[in-house]
């Protein structure tokens, strides 16, 4: 229950000083109570508010995890494509010995490379933008949550 400190007898009596009826400056002054008292926070108002605070910095710290897994996945990846990139060079390497070189060989095994590499990309940007709105999502959602 909430302790106002508001004197509405000094407040209804001044009134009444004034020139007001009582009837009249003992309903004002209830209106104002009534009136600051919905607009007035309680300690239990204020716990409830820092422990919503806590549980979205809780939240944003597990976002933040996710981010870095995030970038630690996109690295893999990254590295993943170079790796893929110097395999093709290799393989041209290898073809150039063994004397398979015709341009149209090339153009296919470099075309199928290309396809492979972007359909790896293709996930790459799928799975950071799917986590991106998965993080987003959560954070609209806890921010919904909270009054």
């Amino acid at each position: 229950m909430t302790a106002l400190l508001i004197d509405t007898l000094s407040f209804a009596t001044q009134l009444r000083t004034t020139g007001f009826t009582s009837q009249q400056s003992d309903g004002l002054a209830r209106a104002l109570y009534d009136s600051v008292l919905d607009k007035i926070a309680t300690k239990q108002d204020v716990g409830g508010l820092k422990q919503d605070v806590g549980i979205l910095k809780q939240d944003v710290d597990v976002l933040k995890s996710d981010v870095g897994i995030l970038k630690q996945d996109v690295d893999v990846l990254k590295k993943d494509v170079v790796e893929i990139k110097q395999d093709l060079k290799d393989f041209r390497q290898e073809f150039e010995v063994f004397g398979v070189t015709t341009k149209k060989e090339f153009a296919a095994i470099d075309d199928r490379f290309t396809i492979k590499l972007a359909e790896m990309k293709t996930e790459m940007i799928k799975w950071f933008v799917g986590g991106l709105f998965g993080t987003s999502a959560l954070i609209l959602g806890v921010l919904k949550l909270t009054p």
